[in-house]
């Protein structure tokens, strides 16, 4: 899954959908914002605020078709 999908997935389940609707640029603005949160919480190993980007249900499938879990993600973090 590209990672942009991931990120907008986790955007919207940051609770955007229940915003107005953004102008494109700013909608872009706030995936790459997520984006940029993502990739510092994985290099400082932040868990705690890799779960507050993730969604509740959030899962990974793999190329191999594993599927991970947010729990089994935060927790190798």
């Amino acid at each position: 899954m590209p990672l942009a999908l991931v990120l907008l997935t986790a955007v919207l389940g940051r609770g955007l959908a229940a915003e107005p609707p953004a102008e494109a640029g700013d909608l872009e603005q706030q995936v790459l914002a997520v984006e940029q949160a993502w990739a510092d919480a994985l290099l400082r190993g932040e868990a705690p605020l890799m779960a507050e980007i993730l969604a509740e249900g959030w899962e990974s499938i793999h190329a191999d078709g594993h599927i991970e879990t947010r729990a089994a993600f935060l927790e190798k973090i």
